[in-house]
Protein backbone atom coordinates (compact mmCIF):
# COMPACT_ATOMS: atom_id res chain seq x y z
CA UNK A 1 0.00 0.00 0.00
CA UNK A 2 0.82 3.61 -0.83
CA UNK A 3 1.53 5.59 2.63
CA UNK A 4 1.11 9.29 1.39
CA UNK A 5 3.40 11.76 3.05
CA UNK A 6 4.39 10.70 6.42
CA UNK A 7 8.09 11.24 5.24
CA UNK A 8 9.55 12.25 8.78
CA UNK A 9 7.61 9.32 10.57
CA UNK A 10 8.96 6.76 8.22
CA UNK A 11 12.31 7.61 8.70
CA UNK A 12 11.49 7.25 13.29
CA UNK A 13 10.44 3.90 12.36
CA UNK A 14 13.26 2.62 9.51
CA UNK A 15 15.36 3.98 12.62
CA UNK A 16 13.74 2.13 14.73
CA UNK A 17 13.88 -0.80 12.71
CA UNK A 18 17.68 -0.44 12.42
CA UNK A 19 18.17 -0.05 16.03
CA UNK A 20 20.61 -2.28 18.00
CA UNK A 21 18.55 -1.29 21.32
CA UNK A 22 15.10 -2.06 22.36
CA UNK A 23 12.87 0.68 21.24
CA UNK A 24 9.54 2.21 22.96
CA UNK A 25 7.29 4.25 20.45
CA UNK A 26 4.57 6.84 21.83
CA UNK A 27 2.65 7.02 18.67
CA UNK A 28 -0.21 9.64 19.49
CA UNK A 29 -2.37 11.99 17.42
CA UNK A 30 -6.48 12.46 16.61
CA UNK A 31 -9.51 10.34 16.02
CA UNK A 32 -9.01 8.65 12.32
CA UNK A 33 -5.55 10.64 11.57
CA UNK A 34 -4.23 7.42 10.20
CA UNK A 35 -1.49 5.95 13.15
CA UNK A 36 -3.02 2.20 12.89
CA UNK A 37 -2.76 2.55 8.95
CA UNK A 38 0.99 3.23 9.53
CA UNK A 39 1.72 1.29 11.63
CA UNK A 40 0.71 -1.69 9.99
CA UNK A 41 1.30 -0.94 6.91
CA UNK A 42 4.72 0.41 7.29
CA UNK A 43 5.95 -1.76 10.68
CA UNK A 44 3.64 -5.03 9.80
CA UNK A 45 5.39 -5.93 6.50
CA UNK A 46 9.26 -5.32 7.91
CA UNK A 47 8.48 -7.46 11.04
CA UNK A 48 9.53 -10.89 11.67
CA UNK A 49 7.19 -10.79 14.31
CA UNK A 50 4.36 -9.16 14.33
CA UNK A 51 1.50 -8.72 17.69
CA UNK A 52 -1.17 -6.43 17.94
CA UNK A 53 -4.10 -5.66 20.44
CA UNK A 54 -6.34 -3.03 20.49
CA UNK A 55 -8.45 -1.11 23.30
CA UNK A 56 -12.18 -1.07 23.04
CA UNK A 57 -13.81 2.37 24.09
CA UNK A 58 -16.00 1.80 27.56
CA UNK A 59 -15.31 -1.84 27.72
CA UNK A 60 -14.83 -3.74 30.83
CA UNK A 61 -11.44 -5.13 31.94
CA UNK A 62 -12.48 -8.58 31.67
CA UNK A 63 -13.20 -7.73 28.19
CA UNK A 64 -10.29 -5.87 27.37
CA UNK A 65 -7.87 -8.91 28.49
CA UNK A 66 -10.03 -11.41 26.93
CA UNK A 67 -9.29 -9.52 23.44
CA UNK A 68 -5.66 -9.38 23.99
CA UNK A 69 -5.69 -13.14 25.03
CA UNK A 70 -7.65 -13.62 21.63
CA UNK A 71 -4.94 -11.73 19.72
CA UNK A 72 -1.59 -13.21 21.85
CA UNK A 73 -3.07 -16.86 20.90
CA UNK A 74 -3.38 -15.83 17.11
CA UNK A 75 -0.10 -14.01 16.92
CA UNK A 76 2.06 -16.80 18.79
CA UNK A 77 0.10 -19.94 19.04
CA UNK A 78 -0.98 -20.81 15.83
CA UNK A 79 -4.81 -20.55 17.64
CA UNK A 80 -4.46 -22.47 20.43
CA UNK A 81 -6.31 -21.78 23.49
CA UNK A 82 -4.76 -19.94 26.76
CA UNK A 83 -6.06 -19.73 30.40
CA UNK A 84 -8.51 -16.41 30.80
CA UNK A 85 -5.82 -13.64 32.51
CA UNK A 86 -7.49 -12.06 35.89
CA UNK A 87 -5.22 -9.22 35.73
CA UNK A 88 -2.26 -6.96 32.96
CA UNK A 89 0.90 -8.55 34.67
CA UNK A 90 -0.43 -12.17 34.17
CA UNK A 91 -1.16 -10.96 30.22
CA UNK A 92 1.91 -9.28 29.88
CA UNK A 93 4.33 -11.84 31.57
CA UNK A 94 2.18 -14.11 28.77
CA UNK A 95 3.49 -11.57 26.05
CA UNK A 96 6.84 -11.67 27.25
CA UNK A 97 7.47 -15.28 27.19
CA UNK A 98 6.48 -15.86 23.96
CA UNK A 99 8.77 -13.36 22.37
CA UNK A 100 11.67 -14.55 24.38
CA UNK A 101 10.57 -18.27 22.40
CA UNK A 102 10.22 -16.14 19.16
CA UNK A 103 13.44 -13.90 19.34
CA UNK A 104 15.46 -17.78 20.44
CA UNK A 105 14.51 -19.30 17.32
CA UNK A 106 14.51 -15.87 15.42
CA UNK A 107 17.73 -13.87 16.71
CA UNK A 108 17.75 -11.44 13.57
CA UNK A 109 14.08 -10.97 13.57
CA UNK A 110 12.56 -7.49 14.74
CA UNK A 111 9.64 -8.56 16.97
CA UNK A 112 7.01 -5.21 16.60
CA UNK A 113 4.26 -5.08 19.76
CA UNK A 114 1.77 -2.71 18.79
CA UNK A 115 -1.03 -1.64 21.55
CA UNK A 116 -2.87 0.36 19.86
CA UNK A 117 -5.67 2.62 21.59
CA UNK A 118 -3.95 2.43 24.87
CA UNK A 119 -5.65 4.88 27.15
CA UNK A 120 -8.97 2.80 25.95
CA UNK A 121 -7.49 -0.55 27.37
CA UNK A 122 -6.02 0.80 30.61
CA UNK A 123 -9.52 0.70 32.39
CA UNK A 124 -10.12 2.34 35.98
CA UNK A 125 -8.20 0.71 38.17
CA UNK A 126 -7.02 -1.84 35.90
CA UNK A 127 -3.40 -1.57 37.03
CA UNK A 128 -2.18 -1.90 33.12
CA UNK A 129 0.43 1.19 33.13
CA UNK A 130 2.32 -0.37 36.15
CA UNK A 131 1.91 -3.86 34.80
CA UNK A 132 3.49 -2.12 31.17
CA UNK A 133 6.22 -0.20 33.35
CA UNK A 134 7.40 -4.00 34.90
CA UNK A 135 7.41 -5.20 31.85
CA UNK A 136 8.88 -3.18 29.49
CA UNK A 137 11.86 -2.91 32.71
CA UNK A 138 12.41 -6.06 33.29
CA UNK A 139 12.18 -7.97 30.32
CA UNK A 140 11.12 -6.38 27.16
CA UNK A 141 13.74 -3.49 27.17
CA UNK A 142 16.73 -5.80 27.38
CA UNK A 143 15.85 -7.81 24.31
CA UNK A 144 17.30 -5.58 21.32
CA UNK A 145 15.02 -7.08 18.75
CA UNK A 146 11.97 -5.48 20.18
CA UNK A 147 9.52 -2.65 19.09
CA UNK A 148 6.90 -1.46 21.31
CA UNK A 149 4.59 0.84 20.00
CA UNK A 150 1.80 2.31 22.33
CA UNK A 151 -0.77 4.49 20.72
CA UNK A 152 -3.48 6.69 21.54
CA UNK A 153 -6.08 9.16 20.06
CA UNK A 154 -6.53 10.92 23.32
CA UNK A 155 -3.21 12.71 23.13
CA UNK A 156 -3.14 13.74 26.69
CA UNK A 157 -3.31 10.49 28.38
CA UNK A 158 -0.23 9.79 26.19
CA UNK A 159 1.49 12.48 27.22
CA UNK A 160 0.98 12.27 31.07
CA UNK A 161 1.09 8.35 31.46
CA UNK A 162 3.96 7.37 29.35
CA UNK A 163 6.12 10.44 27.70
CA UNK A 164 5.69 12.59 30.73
CA UNK A 165 5.46 9.80 33.80
CA UNK A 166 7.24 10.35 36.77
CA UNK A 167 6.97 7.00 37.49
CA UNK A 168 8.55 3.53 36.72
CA UNK A 169 7.82 4.85 32.74
CA UNK A 170 9.72 8.32 33.69
CA UNK A 171 12.27 8.66 30.55
CA UNK A 172 11.54 5.41 28.50
CA UNK A 173 9.80 6.15 25.79
CA UNK A 174 12.51 6.45 23.08
CA UNK A 175 11.02 7.82 20.07
CA UNK A 176 7.48 10.00 20.21
CA UNK A 177 5.26 10.86 16.75
CA UNK A 178 2.61 13.05 17.13
CA UNK A 179 0.27 12.12 13.87
CA UNK A 180 -0.91 15.43 12.50
CA UNK A 181 -3.30 16.52 9.45
CA UNK A 182 -2.33 15.82 6.03
CA UNK A 183 -0.94 19.27 4.64
CA UNK A 184 -2.78 20.62 1.57
CA UNK A 185 0.08 19.55 -0.53
CA UNK A 186 -0.23 15.97 0.69
CA UNK A 187 -4.03 16.21 0.36
CA UNK A 188 -3.11 16.81 -3.38
CA UNK A 189 -0.94 14.15 -3.56
CA UNK A 190 -3.31 12.27 -1.62
CA UNK A 191 -6.16 13.15 -4.25
CA UNK A 192 -3.39 12.31 -7.51
CA UNK A 193 -2.19 8.35 -5.51
CA UNK A 194 -6.32 7.77 -6.23
CA UNK A 195 -6.70 9.17 -9.29
CA UNK A 196 -9.33 11.98 -8.27
CA UNK A 197 -8.54 15.06 -10.42
CA UNK A 198 -9.89 18.18 -8.92
CA UNK A 199 -8.29 22.19 -9.20
CA UNK A 200 -6.29 23.83 -6.44
CA UNK A 201 -9.62 25.93 -5.34
CA UNK A 202 -11.73 22.32 -5.31
CA UNK A 203 -8.79 20.85 -3.16
CA UNK A 204 -8.75 23.86 -0.75
CA UNK A 205 -12.60 24.31 -0.02
CA UNK A 206 -12.91 20.63 0.70
CA UNK A 207 -9.90 21.15 3.06
CA UNK A 208 -11.76 24.20 4.67
CA UNK A 209 -14.46 21.80 5.06
CA UNK A 210 -12.88 18.67 6.01
CA UNK A 211 -8.84 19.19 6.77
CA UNK A 212 -6.70 16.85 6.27
CA UNK A 213 -8.11 14.11 8.12
CA UNK A 214 -7.01 10.21 5.97
CA UNK A 215 -10.24 8.54 7.08
CA UNK A 216 -12.47 11.92 6.14
CA UNK A 217 -10.77 12.23 2.52
CA UNK A 218 -10.98 8.63 2.35
CA UNK A 219 -14.96 9.11 1.92
CA UNK A 220 -14.44 11.66 -1.38
CA UNK A 221 -15.47 10.03 -4.67
CA UNK A 222 -14.55 10.98 -8.16
CA UNK A 223 -16.72 12.49 -10.17
CA UNK A 224 -18.58 14.43 -7.96
CA UNK A 225 -18.44 18.65 -7.17
CA UNK A 226 -16.89 19.85 -3.99
CA UNK A 227 -20.77 20.73 -2.90
CA UNK A 228 -21.76 16.97 -3.31
CA UNK A 229 -19.06 15.53 -1.49
CA UNK A 230 -19.58 18.01 1.64
CA UNK A 231 -23.13 18.18 1.58
CA UNK A 232 -22.98 14.12 1.14
CA UNK A 233 -20.57 13.61 3.89
CA UNK A 234 -21.56 16.51 6.12
CA UNK A 235 -25.57 17.27 6.23
CA UNK A 236 -26.71 13.95 4.49
CA UNK A 237 -28.51 11.94 7.59
CA UNK A 238 -26.07 9.08 6.53
CA UNK A 239 -23.11 11.01 6.20
CA UNK A 240 -20.32 9.77 8.05
CA UNK A 241 -19.05 13.10 9.09
CA UNK A 242 -23.22 14.17 9.92
CA UNK A 243 -22.71 13.17 13.94
CA UNK A 244 -18.57 13.28 13.49
CA UNK A 245 -17.96 15.94 16.16
CA UNK A 246 -20.22 14.01 19.08
CA UNK A 247 -18.37 10.90 18.10
CA UNK A 248 -15.08 12.40 18.14
CA UNK A 249 -15.20 13.88 21.60
CA UNK A 250 -16.76 11.22 23.05
CA UNK A 251 -13.65 9.20 22.12
CA UNK A 252 -11.15 11.41 23.77
CA UNK A 253 -12.79 12.80 26.86
CA UNK A 254 -14.87 11.50 29.62
CA UNK A 255 -16.79 14.64 30.60
CA UNK A 256 -17.04 15.59 26.27
CA UNK A 257 -20.17 17.73 26.84
CA UNK A 258 -17.79 20.34 28.76
CA UNK A 259 -14.92 20.27 26.17
CA UNK A 260 -17.62 20.32 23.16
CA UNK A 261 -18.93 23.84 25.19
CA UNK A 262 -15.59 25.09 25.30
CA UNK A 263 -14.77 24.79 22.19
CA UNK A 264 -18.39 26.43 20.64
CA UNK A 265 -17.56 29.20 22.84
CA UNK A 266 -14.16 29.74 21.29
CA UNK A 267 -15.68 28.75 18.09
CA UNK A 268 -18.08 31.86 18.38
CA UNK A 269 -15.53 34.42 17.98
CA UNK A 270 -13.73 34.92 14.48
CA UNK A 271 -10.15 35.40 16.06
CA UNK A 272 -10.78 33.28 19.17
CA UNK A 273 -10.96 34.48 22.90
CA UNK A 274 -9.58 34.90 26.07
CA UNK A 275 -9.05 32.78 28.47
CA UNK A 276 -10.96 35.75 31.08
CA UNK A 277 -13.79 35.58 28.61
CA UNK A 278 -14.23 31.55 28.23
CA UNK A 279 -14.17 31.18 32.41
CA UNK A 280 -17.26 34.48 31.78
CA UNK A 281 -19.31 32.57 29.78
CA UNK A 282 -18.73 29.08 31.35
CA UNK A 283 -20.01 31.23 34.43
CA UNK A 284 -17.27 29.48 36.72
CA UNK A 285 -15.36 31.45 39.88
CA UNK A 286 -12.32 29.91 38.92
CA UNK A 287 -10.36 28.17 36.23
CA UNK A 288 -7.93 25.50 37.42
CA UNK A 289 -9.93 22.81 35.65
CA UNK A 290 -11.02 25.19 32.70
CA UNK A 291 -6.86 25.66 32.25
CA UNK A 292 -5.90 21.83 31.93
CA UNK A 293 -8.87 21.44 29.62
CA UNK A 294 -7.17 24.34 27.05
CA UNK A 295 -4.16 22.21 27.33
CA UNK A 296 -5.69 18.93 26.42
CA UNK A 297 -7.42 20.75 23.40
CA UNK A 298 -4.40 21.80 22.12
CA UNK A 299 -3.15 18.65 22.45
CA UNK A 300 -5.69 17.11 20.40
CA UNK A 301 -5.16 19.99 17.98
CA UNK A 302 -8.32 21.26 18.10
CA UNK A 303 -7.24 24.50 18.91
CA UNK A 304 -4.12 27.18 19.30
CA UNK A 305 -3.40 29.49 22.03
CA UNK A 306 -1.29 32.26 20.20
CA UNK A 307 -0.82 36.09 21.29
CA UNK A 308 -1.78 38.74 18.88
CA UNK A 309 1.04 41.29 18.09
CA UNK A 310 2.36 43.21 20.44
CA UNK A 311 0.37 42.17 23.55
CA UNK A 312 1.45 40.74 26.63
CA UNK A 313 1.14 36.57 27.13
CA UNK A 314 -2.34 37.65 29.70
CA UNK A 315 -3.69 38.51 26.86
CA UNK A 316 -3.53 35.10 24.55
CA UNK A 317 -5.82 34.14 22.10
CA UNK A 318 -7.74 30.60 22.04
CA UNK A 319 -8.66 30.05 18.84
CA UNK A 320 -10.11 26.82 16.44
CA UNK A 321 -7.20 25.77 14.31
CA UNK A 322 -9.21 22.41 13.06
CA UNK A 323 -11.29 23.16 10.16
CA UNK A 324 -13.43 20.21 10.74
CA UNK A 325 -14.23 21.46 13.93
CA UNK A 326 -14.25 24.97 12.40
CA UNK A 327 -16.72 23.67 10.07
CA UNK A 328 -19.04 22.07 12.44
CA UNK A 329 -19.94 24.57 14.70
CA UNK A 330 -20.20 26.88 11.78
CA UNK A 331 -22.73 24.75 9.39
CA UNK A 332 -23.26 21.38 10.73
CA UNK A 333 -24.29 22.10 13.91
CA UNK A 334 -27.08 24.76 12.88
CA UNK A 335 -28.32 22.88 10.19
CA UNK A 336 -31.94 21.17 10.05
CA UNK A 337 -31.61 17.01 11.46
CA UNK A 338 -32.50 14.23 9.35
CA UNK A 339 -32.06 15.47 5.84
CA UNK A 340 -31.58 12.96 2.49
CA UNK A 341 -29.53 13.32 -0.03
CA UNK A 342 -31.12 15.77 -2.07
CA UNK A 343 -32.16 18.09 0.25
CA UNK A 344 -29.11 17.42 1.89
CA UNK A 345 -27.52 19.11 -1.05
CA UNK A 346 -30.39 21.46 -1.90
CA UNK A 347 -29.23 23.05 1.48
CA UNK A 348 -25.65 23.35 1.25
CA UNK A 349 -26.01 24.81 -2.56
CA UNK A 350 -27.85 27.53 -0.57
CA UNK A 351 -25.56 27.85 2.48
CA UNK A 352 -22.26 28.22 0.25
CA UNK A 353 -23.84 30.86 -2.29
CA UNK A 354 -24.70 32.88 0.77
CA UNK A 355 -23.17 36.35 2.09
CA UNK A 356 -22.39 34.53 5.25
CA UNK A 357 -20.10 31.45 3.21
CA UNK A 358 -18.39 34.31 1.57
CA UNK A 359 -17.50 35.89 4.79
CA UNK A 360 -16.61 32.76 6.52
CA UNK A 361 -14.77 31.32 3.42
CA UNK A 362 -12.19 34.29 3.61
CA UNK A 363 -11.68 33.71 7.07
CA UNK A 364 -10.88 30.13 7.02
CA UNK A 365 -8.70 30.72 3.96
CA UNK A 366 -6.64 32.92 6.89
CA UNK A 367 -6.92 29.58 8.75
CA UNK A 368 -5.41 27.22 6.57
CA UNK A 369 -2.29 30.15 5.99
CA UNK A 370 -1.55 30.11 9.23
CA UNK A 371 -1.63 26.24 9.25
CA UNK A 372 0.67 26.09 6.61
CA UNK A 373 3.22 28.82 7.86
CA UNK A 374 6.33 27.02 6.37
CA UNK A 375 4.47 27.17 3.06
CA UNK A 376 3.49 30.77 3.15
CA UNK A 377 7.80 31.19 4.44
CA UNK A 378 8.57 29.60 1.09
CA UNK A 379 6.44 31.60 -1.16
CA UNK A 380 7.96 34.75 0.20
CA UNK A 381 11.27 33.33 -0.25
CA UNK A 382 12.12 33.75 3.66
CA UNK A 383 12.14 29.59 4.57
CA UNK A 384 15.31 30.06 5.70
CA UNK A 385 14.59 33.37 8.22
CA UNK A 386 13.57 32.80 11.49
CA UNK A 387 9.72 34.51 11.54
CA UNK A 388 6.81 35.00 13.95
CA UNK A 389 3.71 34.58 12.64
CA UNK A 390 0.61 36.73 14.81
CA UNK A 391 -2.98 38.63 13.69
CA UNK A 392 -3.61 42.07 14.92
CA UNK A 393 -6.49 44.30 15.45
CA UNK A 394 -7.10 47.38 16.98
CA UNK A 395 -9.94 49.17 18.38
CA UNK A 396 -11.01 52.76 18.03
CA UNK A 397 -10.51 54.81 20.71
CA UNK A 398 -12.01 58.34 21.43
CA UNK A 399 -10.24 60.62 23.16
CA UNK A 400 -7.69 63.98 22.57
CA UNK A 401 -7.22 61.67 19.39
CA UNK A 402 -9.61 59.69 17.45
CA UNK A 403 -8.23 56.84 15.57
CA UNK A 404 -9.95 54.44 13.30
CA UNK A 405 -10.14 50.59 14.17
CA UNK A 406 -8.40 47.94 11.85
CA UNK A 407 -7.49 44.56 11.70
CA UNK A 408 -4.55 42.71 10.05
CA UNK A 409 -5.15 39.47 9.13
CA UNK A 410 -1.47 38.78 9.64
CA UNK A 411 1.41 39.94 10.66
CA UNK A 412 4.96 38.04 9.82
CA UNK A 413 7.85 39.37 11.82
CA UNK A 414 10.67 38.38 10.45
CA UNK A 415 14.77 38.16 11.48
CA UNK A 416 15.66 39.86 8.58
CA UNK A 417 14.68 43.23 9.60
CA UNK A 418 10.99 43.42 8.22
CA UNK A 419 7.81 43.00 8.88
CA UNK A 420 5.33 41.73 6.35
CA UNK A 421 1.43 42.85 6.79
CA UNK A 422 -0.62 40.34 5.50
CA UNK A 423 -3.92 41.34 3.54
CA UNK A 424 -5.83 37.65 2.63
CA UNK A 425 -8.31 37.89 0.00
CA UNK A 426 -10.17 34.81 -0.72
CA UNK A 427 -11.81 35.08 -4.36
CA UNK A 428 -12.53 32.88 -7.39
CA UNK A 429 -11.58 35.55 -9.78
CA UNK A 430 -8.83 37.51 -10.55
CA UNK A 431 -8.57 40.20 -7.72
CA UNK A 432 -9.06 43.97 -8.47
CA UNK A 433 -7.75 46.89 -6.19
CA UNK A 434 -9.84 49.86 -6.42
CA UNK A 435 -9.32 52.68 -5.33
CA UNK A 436 -11.31 53.08 -2.31
CA UNK A 437 -9.93 49.53 -1.17
CA UNK A 438 -5.77 50.70 -1.65
CA UNK A 439 -6.80 53.72 0.76
CA UNK A 440 -8.26 51.23 3.12
CA UNK A 441 -5.12 49.69 2.85
CA UNK A 442 -2.51 52.29 3.20
CA UNK A 443 -4.81 53.34 6.35
CA UNK A 444 -4.62 50.00 7.85
CA UNK A 445 -0.45 49.82 7.57
CA UNK A 446 -0.68 53.78 8.97
CA UNK A 447 -2.24 53.12 11.98
CA UNK A 448 -0.09 50.30 12.50
CA UNK A 449 2.86 52.00 12.14
CA UNK A 450 1.19 54.82 15.01
CA UNK A 451 0.07 52.41 17.44
CA UNK A 452 2.75 49.87 17.42
CA UNK A 453 5.77 52.04 16.10
CA UNK A 454 8.06 49.35 15.28
CA UNK A 455 11.79 48.97 15.10
CA UNK A 456 11.14 47.71 11.73
CA UNK A 457 10.22 49.14 8.24
CA UNK A 458 6.70 47.00 7.36
CA UNK A 459 5.56 46.08 3.93
CA UNK A 460 2.43 45.09 2.38
CA UNK A 461 1.88 41.61 0.67
CA UNK A 462 -1.28 40.72 -0.82
CA UNK A 463 -2.17 37.01 -1.01
CA UNK A 464 -4.98 35.68 -2.75
CA UNK A 465 -6.56 32.57 -3.87
CA UNK A 466 -5.89 33.01 -8.11
CA UNK A 467 -3.85 36.19 -8.04
CA UNK A 468 -4.39 40.48 -8.57
CA UNK A 469 -4.69 42.55 -11.47
CA UNK A 470 -2.05 44.71 -12.27
CA UNK A 471 -3.83 48.09 -12.04
CA UNK A 472 -2.25 51.38 -11.09
CA UNK A 473 -4.09 50.62 -7.37
CA UNK A 474 -2.08 47.77 -6.80
CA UNK A 475 1.23 49.20 -8.39
CA UNK A 476 0.54 52.28 -5.47
CA UNK A 477 -0.14 50.19 -2.36
CA UNK A 478 1.28 46.35 -2.70
CA UNK A 479 5.03 45.53 -2.12
CA UNK A 480 4.38 41.93 -2.83
CA UNK A 481 1.91 39.56 -3.52
CA UNK A 482 1.24 35.40 -3.60
CA UNK A 483 -0.82 33.56 -5.18
CA UNK A 484 -2.64 30.01 -2.92
CA UNK A 485 -0.73 27.86 -6.24
CA UNK A 486 2.55 29.49 -5.37
CA UNK A 487 1.97 28.40 -1.59
CA UNK A 488 0.99 24.81 -2.18
CA UNK A 489 1.81 24.02 -5.72
CA UNK A 490 5.42 25.52 -6.30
Amino acid sequence: MIIVGRKEEKDILDTALESSKAEFIALYGRRRIGKTYLIREYLEPNAGCYFEATGQLKSTLKMQLWHFKSQLEKSFYGGAPLPNFSNWHDAFNLLADAVDNFITKNKNKKVVIFLDELPWMSTKRSGLVPALDLIWNTRLSRRSNVILVVCGSASSWIIEHLIQDSGGLHNRVTKRIQLQPFTLNEVIEFFDVKKIRFSLHQIIELYMAIGGVAFYLNEVVKGKSTNQIIASLCFDKNGILNDEFDRLFGALFAESNIYEKIIKIIASKRYGITRKYLIEKLSISKGGRVTKRIKELEEAGFISISIPYGEASRNANLQIVDPFIFFHCKWIDKAPLGMNRKQALDYWHSMSSSQSYESWSGFSFELLLVNHKDQVRKALGIEHIHAVFSSWSHRKSMGAKESKGTQIDLVIDRNDNLISLCEVKYSNTLFSITKEYSEKLVNKMDIFNDVIKPNKPTQLVLITLKGTKKNKWYTDVIDVDITAEQIFCS
